[in-house]
C-alpha cells in the first residue's frame, strides 16, 4: 500500500489542524473535486489500517479529524516512512528534492545519490533532471555536471536563494516540516529553532510555529552554503535602510549566534538578506511602526520581492496584500 503526494498532503493538513476539516475545504485547498477527496480518504484509511491505526473520523457537517493521541503517533510514523514502501514521490516533489539536495550538499553528489534517495528508475530520474533544467530557466540557473565534482548549479546566488525558497515551499506543502528537516539534515544537532525563538526577546515580534519551522529550514540550508563560502550581495542603498529596522537587530542576533555555534564568519550582507525575509513575515506585534519615508521604501522592497518570486516561481498569490504587510 503506497500513499501518493496528495494523500500525504491531506494527512499533514489534518495533523496541523486543531479543528475538523471538511471535504469542501480539502477539495478547495488541493484544487480537486470532492469525489477525488473521498477517494483519497479511502486510500488513507486503507493505509492507516495496514499500519495498525484507526481510520479517519468523520463527523457529519463538521468534517474529518484526528484526535491528539493519534496525531502524535502519526507524526512519528510519517517521519519514518520509506518512500519505496509507503510513499511515492510525485514528479514535482522529486524535482524539488533534487534541487535542495544539490543546494544543501556538503560533498559531491551524483546520479546514484538521487537514485538512492528517490527510489525510482534511472530513466525516470533522468527525465526529472531534464525537466528541472527547463524549470530553472526563469531563475537564470543552469544545472551542470562534472565527472569528479558531480552535479552543481551555475548562476547568481540571489537566484539560487529564490529557487531554494520555491522548492522548500513545494515540499513543506506535501511532506511537512518534520520529514523535510529530518531528511535534509539527518544527524544535524544544531538548535536553530531555539536561536530564532530567543531572538524574539529583541523586539515585540512573536513568530508563529509555521514561520519558525520554515525559517529553520532556510537557515539550515544557508548555513551549509555559508560553510562553502556561497554568499549573497546586497545593494548598498538598500542595506542602509535595512539597518535602521528592528528586524535587522533580530537578524543580527540570529546570525551572530549561528557564527558562534558553527564557528563560521558570515558577511554582513547576509544579515541584511535575512532582514528582508523577516520584514515580509506576518507576525504578532505589540508596537506600531512609524510610517516614515524609510518604511515606505521598505514596503516597496517587499513588493518587489513578491513580484520577483511570482515571476521566477511562475505562481500567482491570491492574497498578495497579506504577504506585503509590514507589521
Amino acid at each position: 500500500m503506497i500513499l501518493n503526494a496528495r494523500c500525504v498532503q491531506i494527512l499533514n493538513m489534518l495533523l496541523s489542524s486543531s479543528t475538523h476539516v471538511t471535504a469542501d475545504k480539502l477539495a478547495q485547498s488541493l484544487q480537486v473535486s470532492k469525489r477525488t477527496v473521498y477517494y483519497d480518504i479511502q486510500k488513507i484509511n486503507d493505509w492507516l489500517r495496514s499500519q495498525g491505526f484507526s481510520p479517519l473520523k468523520n463527523v457529519r457537517d463538521l468534517g474529518f479529524y484526528l484526535d491528539d493521541q493519534i496525531k502524535k503517533q502519526m507524526t512519528k510514523k510519517l517521519q519514518t516512512l520509506q518512500p519505496i514502501r509507503h510513499y511515492e514521490y510525485s514528479s514535482e516533489e522529486r524535482k524539488a528534492w533534487i534541487g535542495l539536495l544539490i543546494f544543501s550538499r556538503n560533498h559531491s553528489i551524483f546520479l546514484r545519490d538521487f537514485l538512492e534517495k528517490l527510489q525510482v528508475s534511472r530513466s525516470t530520474l533522468l527525465n526529472d533532471i531534464k525537466e528541472l533544467k527547463s524549470e530553472w530557466q526563469p531563475f537564470q540557473l543552469q544545472l551542470a555536471f562534472h565527472r569528479k565534482q558531480g552535479y552543481f548549479i551555475k548562476g547568481e546566488e540571489t537566484q539560487k536563494r529564490k529557487a531554494i525558497v520555491y522548492h522548500v515551499a513545494q515540499l513543506l506543502a506535501t511532506v511537512g516540516y518534520e520529514r523535510l528537516y529530518s531528511e535534509l539534515f539527518r544527524g544535524h544537532t544544531s538548535s536553530i529553532s531555539d536561536i530564532i525563538r530567543q531572538s524574539e526577546a529583541f523586539s515585540s515580534i512573536r513568530y508563529t510555529n509555521d514561520v519558525i519551522h520554515t525559517l529553520t529550514i532556510y537557515l539550515s540550508i544557508f548555513i551549509k552554503r555559508w560553510i562553502r563560502a556561497k554568499y549573497i550581495q546586497m545593494d548598498e542603498q538598500g542595506k542602509e535602510v535595512l539597518r535602521s529596522t528592528r528586524e535587522y537587530k533580530t537578524a543580527h542576533y540570529i546570525i551572530t549566534q549561528i557564527e558562534n555555534v558553527f564557528q563560521i564568519n558570515v558577511p554582513k550582507d547576509e544579515t541584511c538578506y535575512l532582514t528582508t525575509y523577516l520584514l515580509g513575515l506576518r507576525v504578532t506585534d505589540d508596537k506600531q511602526i512609524d510610517q516614515s519615508n524609510e518604511i515606505a521604501i521598505l514596503k516597496q522592497m517587499v513588493k518587489n520581492m513578491v513580484d520577483d518570486f511570482q515571476t521566477y516561481a511562475c505562481v500567482q498569490f491570491k492574497h498578495r496584500e497579506e504577504l506585503e504587510k509590514i507589521y
